[in-house]
């Protein structure tokens, strides 16, 4: 089945369109690069991988390969990092106890791998042992992913409004505004969603005219990548990463003070309470006893 429909349908590329990809693939890895050492922000090693092989795949495409694995699989990379770039943002600003799902980056890392394996050994058995099979285990991945972005997608909004509720206070020595980041998220969020929506369609449909048809690859799937790529470039998560400068320390000392100082009030407080108590009692015990008398 899947010999006839190669050998039966039509390739029609787009070495120039892939070529353009990428080269602006080329160019934000390099971006990337200069930040992730500036920033020291390691945790996205993950999404410099995904960004070659992002490259990798469309030098491929470029050069006349129906598709590439590399571009199915390269997303998967791109959005472990993004995951993970919530969780620094939140601690950077102390809370964390807004987000409602605890344990929040592992849980999506856990999910984005899963849908990894997936992905892999579909392709795999795809075309090494039964085309149907793989078929389906690839799309049952796609579905995987597309229902972690809708969680996170919700999740963002919950924090967004809860920070927004609590007036978290955008730090002086941070160059952005902690609400640029969830926007960022949204943006992102939905460049992931039509690109899992077109794959997931994509193989549905088999081996049939999307899959032949490159355009659809570049459209779908190379320029999402690119904006999520840009996105992250222009609103990197590490600017919202606030450093312990001494404006911290300094916030940090004066609300230990302000939090030493309620509990004294509190001890203070009980303190008078049970001595109002006590006064009370040897008030009534007096009164018994010279009644008595």
């Amino acid at each position: 089945m899947a010999k006839a429909n190669f050998e039966e349908t039509q390739f029609s590329g787009n070495p120039a369109g892939a070529k353009a990809i990428a080269i602006i693939f080329v160019i934000g890895i390099l971006c990337h690069g200069i930040i992730f050492v500036w920033r020291k922000s390691w945790y996205f090693l993950w999404f410099i991988i995904g960004l070659i092989l992002e490259i990798v795949g469309y030098i491929q495409i470029s050069n006349g390969t129906i598709q590439s694995v590399c571009i199915i699989i390269a997303p998967l990379f791109l959005a472990a990092t993004f995951y993970m770039s919530m969780n620094k943002v939140l601690k950077a600003y102390g809370t964390q106890d807004l987000n409602p799902i605890k344990a929040f980056s592992v849980i999506f890392v856990i999910g984005d791998f899963v849908s990894l394996g997936l992905q892999i050994a579909g392709i795999v058995i795809q075309f090494v042992v039964n085309l149907q099979t793989g078929r389906i285990m690839v799309i049952i991945s796609f579905v995987i992913q597309i229902l972690l972005f809708i969680s996170f997608f919700t999740t963002t909004i919950i924090v967004h409004k809860r920070m927004n509720y609590e007036k978290i206070e955008n730090y002086p020595d941070t160059n952005r505004y902690w609400r640029g980041y969830f926007y960022t998220m949204y943006v992102v969020s939905i460049m992931f969603m039509i690109r899992n929506l077109f794959r997931l369609v994509e193989y549905a449909e088999g081996f049939g005219y999307i899959f032949f048809h490159v355009i659809f690859t570049l459209v779908f799937d190379g320029i999402p990548m690119l904006v999520v790529t840009m996105a992250l470039l222009i609103c990197h998560p590490s600017f919202y990463s606030i450093k312990r400068s001494i404006f911290h320390k300094q916030r940090d000392k004066q609300s230990e003070l302000l939090s030493k100082q309620l509990k004294q009030d509190r001890e203070t407080k009980i303190k008078a309470r049970y001595t109002s108590g006590t006064d009370r009692v040897t008030r009534n015990v007096f009164n018994s006893d010279h009644e008595s008398v």
